[in-house]
């Protein structure tokens, strides 16, 4: 129960640090939310790489209900497919940022 405890504690850390990491990440083709449309617009980089961070964020101490469940398997996936809607969420604010300045511009 104990080795149990510590990994899913490291696990909510992880996902923590990870949204720490990509609310402070500069721009860059290798970590964040790096699609063409981030990358060129700084304003659209800090706001999808900022709503992913938080997103992160407020996963993060929900791991710990893990604890709770007999089979961590099913916290793995759990957390692997909101890790997913996460990032396709920041991907898609993202471009519509992207569209809605470029609308603007016209």
């Amino acid at each position: 129960m104990l080795v149990k405890l510590l990994a899913i504690l490291v696990l909510g850390l992880f996902w923590y640090r990870i949204g720490d990491l990509l609310e402070k990440s500069e721009r860059n083709f290798f970590f964040g939310i790096a699609a063409p449309w981030t990358v060129n617009n700084p304003t659209i980089w800090k706001k999808a790489n900022g709503f992913a961070g938080r997103s992160f964020k407020i996963i993060a101490p929900f791991v710990l209900i893990g604890v709770f469940l007999e089979n961590e398997f099913v916290l793995l996936g759990v957390m692997g497919m909101v890790s997913a809607v996460v990032v396709f969420a920041a991907y898609v604010y993202g471009y519509a940022l992207y569209r809605k300045d470029k609308n603007q511009q016209v």
